[in-house]
């Protein structure tokens, strides 16, 4: 009945869209074990994600090629919470959703990277360089790939790092849009992030709800991930519908920002970068 209903809510997507929403409403009956899968996955072991070690490759599972987050302690939250952007994005005004002439590519070699004014070094600068290696000769720390957004600010990157399950407090705040979306923006405000990020977490829990509703209402006590490793069919849905314009306009992810998460993720997702910034404590190792 569960499928049926799901299957329900795909038949009022485009083609392409309705045929992503049932591959995610049948993912718990036809995705291979967990033990026939290939590679490894990578995120927090915790019980929100539903999988426990050995499934769950964490900083405290070390083996070849695995990248391993190191740990930020809270004088690096803090520390980076106090550098300020000199330039602040502008605000979304509308959401970019329903957008369809928005070009959503994302440059996977371009890199968005930070330059810190002297004396203090406590103002910066953000732009979208090609690449790693013209970021540095530019003098440019790189703090994400991809091009730079809503959510590359530091003070965003804070709420990531400190906060490494942001599903439950996100679904928490977006709940607030069926009454006001200003109550909602101000809730996730209030967890940490800038307000141009803000913005794009409330249009993206706006399309969600509209595209994966009656997937996430039957789901909203579930495990983020199933045995098998793979999302839940609501975040799934999250993913496929909603997750190209967020990549695009949110810039920074946890993925992107070599951060593990509560959503146990394959490890090639995630891309191997340590923060390092000027006047921040360094990060632990070991």
């Amino acid at each position: 009945a569960a499928l049926r209903t799901c299957g329900m809510q795909c038949m009022s997507f485009s083609l392409e869209q309705a045929s992503k929403c049932w591959a995610a409403c049948r993912a718990s009956e036809t995705l291979p074990t967990f033990a026939r899968m290939a590679g490894r996955h990578f995120g927090m072991d915790n019980n929100a994600a539903g999988l426990r070690l050995p499934r769950v490759d964490t900083e405290r599972v070390k083996h070849a090629n695995a990248w391993r987050q190191p740990k930020y302690p809270d004088a690096f939250v803090e520390a980076i919470r106090e550098k300020r952007l000199t330039a602040p994005q502008p605000r979304p005004q509308t959401s970019p959703y329903f957008d369809t002439s928005a070009n959503h590519t994302i440059d996977f070699h371009a890199v968005c990277a930070l330059k810190f004014t002297p004396p203090a070094m406590q103002g910066y600068t953000m732009d979208t360089y090609p690449n790693a290696a013209a970021a540095q000769a530019a003098g440019a720390v790189v703090t994400h790939q991809g091009n730079c957004g809503a959510c590359s600010t530091l003070q965003d990157l804070a709420v990531y790092v400190s906060r490494p399950d942001l599903t439950t407090p996100v679904r928490r705040c977006a709940f607030r849009s069926f009454v006001s979306n200003d109550w909602s923006r101000s809730c996730l405000m209030d967890l940490g992030f800038s307000e141009p990020c803000a913005n794009v977490w409330l249009y993206n829990a706006e399309n969600t709800r509209l595209r994966c509703v009656y997937i996430c209402l039957l789901l909203v006590r579930s495990k983020n991930n199933l045995e098998n490793g793979r999302l839940n069919s609501c975040l799934q849905c999250d993913e496929d519908m909603s997750g190209p314009f967020f990549k695009k306009y949110s810039a920074r992810t946890r993925r992107n920002s070599g951060l593990h998460s509560a959503i146990v993720r394959p490890g090639p997702s995630i891309v191997p970068l340590e923060h390092h910034y000027p006047g921040v404590p360094e990060p632990l190792r070991g």
